[in-house]
């Protein structure tokens, strides 16, 4: 069975946000403040997971190739963007000799490694919550053509 578009784009709007939470909680043991990183994370990876989207929701079930796929494609598409936004800020406050320094934290190497970690676990876990919803629609439409049948 295929799930509705409805289905699919809570599966990626749950994805999204347990990622966020899985990803701000790893680095709040590593010494952050757990609001200000899952905010943070929210407002980058928000945008991104728009235009990822365009690229999870035509699939109405999970096939094999799917499976090695879709979470490498959220890992480029995620550092992609996040260098993309970069450079525009670089061009828009002329400072392309800062792009690759860091004054603290890890620098824009360090956020696109993270970008990439994001957006590989956010597509996992959208294929996952997407197996999940697939298996459940399918046995409950098991379950009801068996009680219609037991009924009839």
């Amino acid at each position: 069975m295929e799930l509705k578009i409805f289905h699919r784009l809570l599966c990626a709007v749950v994805a999204l946000l347990a990622a966020i939470l899985l990803f701000s909680g790893v680095m709040t043991r590593a010494g952050g403040e757990f609001g200000f990183i899952t905010w943070i994370t929210l407002r980058f990876a928000a945008p991104v997971w728009i235009i990822d989207l365009a690229i999870l929701i035509p699939w109405r079930k999970v096939s094999a190739w799917m499976i090695p796929a879709l979470p490498i494609a959220g890992a480029i598409l995620g550092p992609a963007s996040l260098f993309a936004w970069a450079c525009v800020d670089a061009q828009l406050h002329n400072s392309w000799s800062r792009l690759w320094e860091a004054d603290e934290g890890p620098g824009l190497q360090g956020f696109l490694v993270f970008a990439a970690i994001v957006g590989f676990v956010t597509n996992a876990f959208y294929l996952l919550f997407l197996k999940i919803a697939t298996v459940l629609q399918e046995s409950r439409s098991i379950a009801r053509t068996e009680s219609a049948k037991s009924s009839s």
